[in-house]
């Protein structure tokens, strides 16, 4: 969660809207449900050829100084977590969304 905010607060321009939010969630499919982290920003949106890339380790997408290691460190960590760690795009907003079990899987 803290590598979500901190890229947010990093690579937004000044003065745009961050916000972060909570859901869960269950199903039939997911009787033990999940638990989703939203960080989204209303600013100018990600590059097409950025999105693909915003989760290898070395790659930043901007100028704004750094490892590149943040998204595919928080990424890692949440596929072994059993969740997932994605990224939805769109003009005028970006939000990463950090899924994860909300209990552990029954026999684990």
């Amino acid at each position: 969660m803290r590598i979500l905010i901190d890229n947010v607060l990093t690579h937004t321009p000044e003065g745009t809207a961050i916000k972060v939010g909570t859901q869960t969630s269950a199903d039939a499919m997911d009787p033990n449900g999940s638990v989703s982290l939203m960080v989204a920003d209303d600013g100018p949106g990600i590059d097409a050829r950025a999105r693909e890339r915003v989760f290898e380790r070395f790659y930043t997408g901007d100028d704004v100084s750094g490892s590149g290691l943040g998204l595919a460190i928080a990424q890692e960590l949440a596929v072994r977590m059993q969740g997932s760690l994605e990224l939805h795009n769109r003009r005028g907003a970006t939000e990463f969304e950090l899924r994860l079990p909300a209990a552990a899987p029954v026999g684990a």
